[in-house]
């Protein structure tokens, strides 16, 4: 993945990423997206790699709930814009599942994608001669464009004769030709009508966030897709992008956050006090006893925890779900009833 012109207001985090200086690449990752109790596991066989605008993220709280919602997304690569840090900023977007990224300091610095609001030609081409200087064919770049490719199915309302493309959907088509990049989500979802975009003052949805894919990536895109409109006033999008297969030697460990559950502690002390009742230390050494124990545990607290994540999971998707349907009814009819229950 290589980097292309944006403001200053841009932050990468990297989940498992090697990240040589401001290069993020997607040869090798560190970090399994979910462990198994065995000494040898795979290494994931896909990356998930989404963009979001983030519109701010001075907030303290914001900053953790990103963090959190990374996590719960299973996003390996997050590409924000617009996170209106200054190059002061002393929270770092990091944690033990998300340990690099990768900070714009001006806007001389290369990343991703965020261009402006305005039509500037010499933007596009900015970018054009920075990805041209790549020997590579194999690019993605993503980010808030604020431009689409098809205003007739792209932007609300949806009718061809008063939609005519305007001067950034033109400069952004043209870059797209010069480049040969293609809208993988389009190309994935020709017939489909969906935004990424709610303009309050204009009343009218867009699709203007996009990942732009080397044609002979598109084979290694298995999913592309946009997520709801929720904590941001842009809609995230994503793309799975496929790896070979990588062997990792890892080795379980007890998630401590468990312990903070009574029930959770009630079940283990249960099981180990059964445990050692079912098991007398005459019919074998109590050092394969101990063994043996801790095996049975760590199973037992493995089924603890994938129970109290798919209950979590359920009652998120319950939620989103319920997001996603206000969201699709707002696009069709734009209720103000359904506007509030947004909100």
């Amino acid at each position: 993945m290589h980097p292309s012109p944006t403001s200053s207001h841009y932050q990468t985090t990297l989940r498992g990423i090697r990240c040589p200086g401001a290069q993020p690449t997607l040869t090798q990752t560190t970090t399994p997206r979910e462990h198994n109790p065995t000494t040898t596991n795979l290494m994931p066989t896909s990356i998930r790699c989404v963009s979001i605008n983030a519109k701010g993220l001075n907030s303290h709280n914001k900053k953790h709930n990103i963090l959190r919602w990374e996590r719960k997304q299973n996003i390996d690569i997050l590409l924000i814009q617009e996170t209106h840090f200054t190059t002061h900023c002393t929270f770092p977007l990091t944690n033990r599942y998300y340990t690099q990224n990768v900070n714009v300091p001006s806007p001389d610095t290369k990343t991703k994608v965020y261009a402006p609001t305005t039509p500037d030609a010499s933007f596009w081409q900015q970018l054009a001669t920075h990805l041209n200087t790549f020997s590579t064919t194999c690019l993605i770049v993503g980010g808030d464009c604020n431009a689409i490719h098809t205003p007739t199915i792209d932007r609300t309302p949806l009718n061809p004769a008063r939609i005519p493309p305007s001067q950034n959907d033109t400069l952004f088509s043209q870059f797209l030709a010069s480049q040969n990049l293609i809208d993988i989500w389009r190309a994935q979802h020709p017939s489909t009508t969906d935004f990424t975009f709610y303009s309050h003052p204009h009343g009218s949805y867009s699709r203007i966030d996009h990942f732009l894919i080397s044609p002979n990536l598109v084979p290694q895109i298995t999913n592309s897709d946009i997520g709801p409109i929720s904590w941001s006033e842009h809609a995230k999008i994503a793309i799975t992008i496929t790896l070979p297969t990588i062997h990792k030697h890892w080795t379980w460990r007890l998630n401590p956050l468990l312990l903070h559950d009574k029930l959770i502690r009630h079940k283990i002390a249960k099981a180990i006090k059964e445990y050692f009742e079912m098991n007398s230390p005459t019919a074998i050494t109590p050092m394969s006893l101990w063994a043996a124990h801790k095996a049975v545990i760590r199973d037992t607290i493995i089924s603890l925890a994938t129970y109290k994540k798919n209950k979590s999971k359920q009652q998120i998707n319950k939620a989103m779900a319920k997001l996603r349907h206000l969201g699709t009814d707002h696009k069709k009819h734009s209720t103000s009833t359904t506007l509030t229950e947004l909100k």
